[in-house]
């Protein structure tokens, strides 16, 4: 389907507005949710819902640090989140939430336990951060429940102590 045909539709628990401005708490059929643009990709947190428009532009609703909208209030209409590089594709968990940037970078932010957010510490991050230290072209992200898993174009070969990841360089084709 063309950009301008998609629809994105939400059902289910709406209790921080994650699914839709309505003040129900549970959205029981499928509802049409209102952008700004057309979107490209979507995902839905625990308590966050995360909106990719055609753009590249990242939006988002609902409550907590995986909204990346820097606050512990609720954002009942999806919200323009501020992004240093635009995004290709997102990945939403439980309380965390990451997107793959048009330059191969991975944006990472939400709450750090168990470092799923790939850091030295186990801090939150309330708003989107690219994360440096992955050398190899990442293609693809996906967030779990207590852990992040991306896709590279070539193998990482190292990783410090300090998380950064050093990819193999004979393995990548120069551009």
């Amino acid at each position: 389907k063309q950009w301008y045909q998609r629809r994105v539709y939400g059902w289910g628990n709406n209790e921080y507005n994650q699914v839709s401005p309505s003040s129900e708490m549970q959205i029981l059929v499928p509802t049409e949710i209102a952008l700004p643009e057309p979107m490209s990709d979507i995902a839905a947190g625990g308590s966050f819902s995360l909106f990719l428009g055609a753009s590249g532009n990242l939006y988002s609703s609902g409550y907590g640090p995986g909204t990346g909208l820097c606050g512990d209030e609720s954002v009942q209409d999806p919200t323009l989140v501020q992004t240093c590089q635009s995004l290709v594709t997102i990945s939403a968990s439980l309380d965390h939430a990451a997107g793959v940037t048009s330059e191969g970078g991975v944006m990472r932010w939400g709450r750090g336990i168990h470092n799923k957010l790939i850091s030295v510490s186990e801090d939150d991050i309330v708003s989107p951060e690219l994360f440096e230290g992955i050398k190899p072209r990442v293609t693809g992200v996906v967030c779990g429940p207590n852990k992040t898993c991306v896709l590279t174009e070539t193998p990482i070969k190292s990783v410090s102590r300090l998380g950064m990841i050093e990819g193999d360089e004979s393995d990548s084709e120069e551009e």
